[in-house]
């Protein structure tokens, strides 16, 4: 994902068109620091997380993102990779679901959503 300004419009603007696709909890978070740029680091990090959770299920833009609740526990330092993040769909906590989020440098982030395999195994009762 490339972190950037907003074309044609202040932040603000950009902010209220995606204002029902992030829960309060992440809006808190997106807005808590007092620089712009901050704040849209925060918010393409959670656009980021949000897709590769729908991409990583295969549904895509179907899926209603108001649904999925991004917690971040930590920020992501260029070049360094955080798996701490955490996601609640519908409130409830999604255990089997581990996110790797890198920041390549200051403009571009990644984000992989991996769902663990339960073995034949633990399905059988083995």
């Amino acid at each position: 994902m490339q972190i950037e300004y907003p074309r044609n419009r202040g932040t603000e603007k950009f902010f209220s068109t995606f204002d029902r696709q992030f829960t309060a909890q992440e809006w808190s978070t997106i807005r808590r620091p007092s620089s712009e740029w901050q704040q849209l680091t925060n918010f393409y990090r959670f656009w980021c997380l949000k897709e590769s959770y729908v991409k990583a299920l295969g549904i895509g833009i179907g899926f209603t993102l108001h649904r999925l609740d991004f917690h971040v526990n930590s920020d992501v330092p260029i070049g360094r990779t955080v798996c701490d993040t955490k996601v609640y769909v519908d409130g409830s906590l999604q255990q089997d679901w581990r996110f790797e989020e890198t920041m390549l440098d200051d403009k571009h982030g990644v984000a992989v959503a991996l769902k663990k395999q339960v073995s034949r195994a633990q399905t059988s009762g083995q």
